[in-house]
């Protein structure tokens, strides 16, 4: 833009450009993250319920059920539901095998029960629908259910529905 007076200078005229650049320029909105469900097929063999205790049908045992347990086969793909890092893993009694996956936006998910895991470690990365693992028969203490994924997810260590997110 040429000066409107001869008496405004360069530097001033610089000004006046970032000025109405930083005006005119939107600005830049958030890409929503993008979910899908960790299974091809999904049956839920047990709810999510934070709010009322459930009898575990192993172990006898009343408690409140906050995770989602969705039937599968054994030997099938685990899909990862989002773009994540892996923040541990493991093969226990308990979990069978398992991934912790931090997918962003305060969101960790649990993947337990699977038989084994893609091999990954913490600080892994994992891309939405890539196969972290292989279905396995659930946790040790829900062996009442047929072969299932236990998925359990929390946003900044409060746990949700998992299907509020696909």
């Amino acid at each position: 833009t040429p000066p409107a007076a001869d008496h405004i200078s360069a530097a001033q005229l610089l000004q006046q450009s970032l000025k109405e650049a930083a005006t005119s320029t939107p600005a830049p909105t958030e890409t929503p993250r993008r979910w899908q469900a960790p299974l091809r097929n999904i049956t839920v063999l047990q709810a999510y319920d934070a709010e009322k205790m459930v009898l575990n049908g192993t172990t006898g045992i009343w408690a409140i059920h906050d995770a989602v347990d969705l039937q599968c086969s054994p030997g099938e793909k685990i899909l990862a539901m989002s773009d994540g890092i892996v923040l541990a893993s493991g093969n226990d009694k308990l979990n069978g095998a398992w991934l912790l996956i931090d997918h962003g936006d305060g969101i960790e998910a649990l993947y337990a029960g699977m038989a084994v895991t893609g091999a990954y470690i913490p600080g892994d990365e994992v891309r939405m629908g890539s196969a972290i693992g292989y279905a396995g028969h659930g946790p040790a203490d829900e062996t009442d259910l047929s072969s299932h994924l236990h998925l359990r997810i929390t946003q900044n260590g409060h746990s949700i529905d998992p299907f509020t997110l696909w």
